[in-house]
Order: C-alpha cells, then structure tokens, then sequence
C-alpha cells in the first residue's frame, strides 16, 4: 500500500500528493489551475464545529467562504443571507452545510487558492526541475 505521492508517482500529482484535489473542469488531480478561485478578502469568523474552522461572507456576492478542518477552503455561491443565518445558528454547523448547501444543485462551489496550495505547487515545480 502507498502511503505517501513519493512511493506513488513522484513525478506526477495524483491523490497521494498534499494538498491537492480532484479538479472536474481539469479532470485530474491537481495543486492549482485556473478553476481555483482567489480567496475573499473579508475577515473570517471562527466557529466551533467539528468540520468547520471559519466563516466568510460577502453580502455584496453572496459568496460564503468556508474553512474546514483539514485545510480545505472552499467558496459557495449564490448563498442568500438568511441560509448564512440558518448555517451559524445550527449546531452542528457540518450537518447545516451539507443539507443546505451541498445537496442544493442550485448554488455552486469551487476551492479556493490557499497558502499551503501555492507552497505545494511551488516545491513541486522545484523538484520537476531538479529531476
């Protein structure tokens, strides 16, 4: 069994390497591509939950922006205000998110570019070059 991208395939992103994910425009497993959104520029909020670490959201949009637990950061929209509401209210807040936003076909998500994803891909491209 791999248990590491090196033992797997170290010249190619699959799901063994950190912080990567499954890309459906890209159709591959990727650490960054045009799908990837900029995060929101607005203060997060943190939250106590067991799948959830922060909350942001711009009415202006209605882009909610969530950062869970392990280290993924992804953007809903269209989230009207009052579904935000129900989702800060609720306890737990996975439960919420995942009946209200991630069932609803109607209201998109995509991941968004973080730190760690940027420091990925930039390592990575250290070692193709290296190899």
């Amino acid at each position: 069994m791999n248990t590491s991208q090196f033992d797997a395939s170290p010249d190619k992103v699959d799901h063994w390497t950190p912080e990567s994910h499954w890309c459906g425009d890209c159709w591959s497993w990727v650490l960054d591509c045009q799908h990837v959104v900029e995060p929101l520029s607005l203060p997060h909020h943190a939250v106590e939950d067991s799948w959830i670490r922060s909350l942001a959201y711009d009415r202006a949009t209605q882009c909610l922006e969530v950062r869970f637990t392990w280290n993924a950061v992804t953007q809903f929209r269209p989230v009207p205000l009052q579904i935000v509401r129900e989702i800060w209210k609720a306890r737990p807040m996975n439960v919420a998110l995942d009946e209200r936003l991630m069932k609803n076909r109607r209201i998109r998500f995509e991941k968004v570019r973080t730190e760690g994803k940027l420091l990925a891909s930039l390592l990575r491209g250290w070692g193709v070059i290296a190899l």
